[in-house]
């Protein structure tokens, strides 16, 4: 039997003395458990929902749960153990350590409410001023409960019940001009020649910057003219298959590339791995190398810079710095891509995306800048009307 009772607290050092509704019940073990709450309500409402649990045999007394901290310790060893890159479980630990270790680390997740998730948003935000951190850090801690549920140490998933509301600004992606891109494929030209191929890659072909440096030449099919992206490679060099299914996909390949690529072949340092870009030494780039020897030098010898703000001798100067990272050029290939008229599907599909919807959430303003609403209103009335 189940029964709620109201009970009077000791009386606080200042001689107060607090209210509260106690549930008395048995589990499924039917060992008697207590459980209080601040209102009848509440002990109403919580009663039902443990009565069903105990019936199935899902229940899971708030006293016996496990620790936050414990539970995600363990998600993470099994990400592990289930072949996640370590980049990937480098980031969850971080944002473990930084973020609900602090806040949760010593929470028993049965005793979490919506209430404890809400406030976990709020101090999140306020550690972190930025609603992505708050986003994926959800994401996060919602896997580490649903991992608990899978285990049998949680019957409820409150972060899954709590949505994260807030007005998303909606940001387009910063990408260089035409202009901005051939000042840079002169300059590479006259001076880092052994760079053009794989400056015609990122601009023609939009890999990322991992797949870039994966890149092996049997990826490279000169007769289809296209290339296939099936590996990329870590901040470590170390070579695995797209992170994703849709990673692993075919892209054209036009006649400058092509070109490019076979002179760079002819001078290519050997590789055992057979990498189009590997190092002098034929191992894998490192991201940061090139960036620092290649791309950012070629931006600020072409001009394609912007002014950062820094110290020289205690006082605040301007200094021009490369105006774009490597994945700007992705973006411009997938923004060339649809001013050539390529349709959406077949740019979701070379560029890796999961699903359209990711494509036209990036990309839909330059979709839409393309079109013409009053050709097309009148190329619509003509097919019916034209005599």
């Amino acid at each position: 039997m189940a029964s709620i009772r109201k009970r009077t607290l000791k009386p606080t050092r200042k001689g107060q003395r607090r209210t509260v509704w106690q549930v008395d019940y048995r589990d499924s073990s039917r060992n008697r458990r207590h459980k209080q709450f601040r209102t009848r309500k509440e002990a109403d409402d919580w009663l039902v929902e443990a009565r069903a649990e105990v019936a199935a045999g899902t229940h899971v007394p708030a006293s016996q749960s496990k620790t936050f901290r414990e539970v995600a310790k363990a998600w993470i060893q099994d990400c592990k153990a289930n072949g996640l890159e370590r980049s990937t479980t480098d980031v969850y630990e971080q944002r473990f350590r930084d973020f609900s270790e602090p806040l949760w680390g010593d929470r028993k997740i049965g005793q979490l409410s919506t209430a404890d998730v809400k406030q976990f948003y709020e101090d999140v935000l306020d550690k972190s001023r930025s609603h992505e951190t708050v986003r994926r850090v959800r994401i996060e801690v919602g896997a580490v409960l649903h991992y608990a549920q899978a285990k049998g140490w949680l019957v409820k998933n409150v972060i899954s019940l709590t949505p994260y509301k807030h007005k998303k600004k909606k940001k387009r992606p910063p990408m260089p001009s035409v202009e901005e891109v051939k000042a840079i494929i002169e300059k590479t030209a006259a001076k880092w020649a052994d760079y053009l191929a794989m400056l015609f890659v990122l601009v023609f072909c939009g890999l990322r910057g991992s797949e870039l440096r994966a890149l092996c030449w049997t990826d490279v099919d000169f007769k289809k003219g296209t290339i296939s992206i099936t590996k990329r490679a870590d901040r470590w060099g170390l070579v695995a298959q797209p992170k994703s299914d849709a990673g692993t996909r075919d892209v054209v390949m036009n006649d400058t590339t092509a070109k490019a690529l076979k002179e760079w072949k002819m001078r290519c340092p050997k590789s055992d791995l057979g990498l189009v870009f590997p190092t002098s030494r034929g191992t894998v780039q490192n991201h940061a190398n090139l960036m620092n020897r290649f791309l950012r030098l070629a931006q600020i010898e072409a001009g394609v810079t912007r002014g950062k703000l820094v110290k020289d001798n205690g006082k605040q100067t301007s200094k021009a710095v490369a105006k774009y990272g490597m994945h700007a050029f992705r973006h411009f290939c997938a923004a060339l891509w649809i001013e050539a008229d390529f349709s959406p599907k077949r740019i979701q599909t070379m560029m890796g995306h999961a699903s359209i919807v990711q494509t036209f959430d990036i990309y839909g303003y330059l979709f839409e800048a393309r079109m013409n609403v009053e050709k097309a209103r009148d190329r619509a009335e003509a097919i019916v009307m034209a005599s």
